[in-house]
């Protein structure tokens, strides 16, 4: 690549648009790990008391929701024109 292909795509912003993702092709560890990444922790201890409060006690299923809920986020998050990078 030379000089005059690197700044006509930096100046058509070429290198910023994101190609179309498909959620479904999407491994469901990496969009947890995404979505833990994007919300934080707190956003995630908050979503596990929802959790919690809802199905009345916690245990090792807790985790299995909260990762139901971060893949519908991610899925959501896709569909409303985000970025997977």
């Amino acid at each position: 690549m030379n000089l005059n292909i690197l700044v006509a795509i930096l100046r058509d912003k070429d290198h910023i648009k994101p190609e179309n993702i498909n959620p479904k092709k999407i491994k469901r560890q990496d969009k947890i790990d995404f979505m833990t990444n994007k919300l934080g922790n707190q956003e995630i201890e908050r979503i596990k008391k929802i959790i919690i409060t809802d199905i009345g006690f916690e245990g090792e299923h807790i985790e299995i929701e909260v990762g139901n809920v971060l893949c519908k986020k991610f899925n959501e998050y896709i569909q409303k024109g985000g970025t997977y990078v």
